[in-house]
């Protein structure tokens, strides 16, 4: 079963709803833990106001680009924020251990689903070029 680029990142943005996760991930992190874990949740805050903006986006051509940009950018952020939490760690900072594993793990999610949907593009471009008018 194919799916088009639009209803895929539907049913990514309602499997995967952020403000669940921020509010469950403020609910864990209280008192002093909060801190430590504080540039991972601005993370996923930019990361809901992302999730928002796009839903709002009207669909065609421009906006599926505009989407792809997003998607880009959201996972070059998700890997700086890894990345810096993985200094903080490493200089004893007051980040949590599990908190920098998670942000890893996220980065590295992302970084194969983008690597997984270009494939999908090339393998569709392939196929296109491959039909005989």
């Amino acid at each position: 079963m194919a799916l088009s680029p639009v209803s895929f990142n539907s049913q990514i943005t309602q499997s995967y709803d952020p403000g669940k996760l921020l509010a469950r991930l403020r609910q864990q992190n209280s008192g002093t833990a909060a801190e430590a874990g504080q540039p991972f949740a601005e993370s996923l805050q930019r990361t809901t106001a992302a999730a928002e903006s796009a839903r709002a986006e009207p669909t065609g051509e421009s906006g599926i680009l505009t989407r792809i940009g997003d998607f880009v950018r959201e996972v070059d952020h998700k890997d700086k924020v890894s990345a810096e939490l993985r200094q903080q760690v490493i200089a004893g900072d007051a980040t949590s251990l599990h908190q920098a594993v998670i942000a890893a793990q996220e980065a590295n999610v992302s970084f194969s689903l983008m690597v997984e949907m270009r494939n999908k593009v090339l393998e569709t471009y392939q196929e296109l070029m491959r039909l005989q008018v």
